[in-house]
């Protein structure tokens, strides 16, 4: 998650993008550099492998293919002290097998959630019902 300076340019650059397009003057191409230029600036995790530090270094067009932008609380329905932008950095898998692997894991922890879930469920019924 970024914050500070970081986060008020995003938020700034996102207002002049919304003033053009209301002002009628809505270019998307401008509006996609606008961010990726953003985007290039930002720092990766402080826990970024040094392979990804080097790969996707500050201002490269690497570090766009390295980020995943969260904005689903930015938006001028969340108030004002919630509102946040996340960024990940996100390194893709170096072969078919990784992926799968991946893939593996996120199935398992998807199915050890679904697991809590249902156990807790099971419990506040017994509860209800005296059991």
């Amino acid at each position: 998650m970024i914050g500070g300076t970081h986060l008020t340019d995003l938020m700034t650059l996102l207002d002049e993008i919304l003033a053009r397009a209301r002002s009628g003057h809505t270019d998307l191409a401008r509006a996609i550099e606008d961010l990726k230029g953003h985007l290039r600036t930002l720092p990766l995790h402080p826990t970024a492998t040094a392979r990804l530090q080097q790969q996707a270094p500050p201002g490269s067009a690497n570090r766009l293919h390295y980020q995943g932008v969260n904005l689903e609380n930015a938006g001028e329905d969340v108030p004002t002290e919630e509102r946040r932008v996340e960024f990940r950095d996100l390194a893709a898998q170096s072969s078919y097998q990784e992926l799968m692997s991946d893939l593996g894991y996120i199935n398992r922890r998807l199915l050890d959630v679904r697991s809590e879930v249902l156990g807790a469920q099971n419990s506040r019924l017994a509860a209800r019902h005296g059991a």
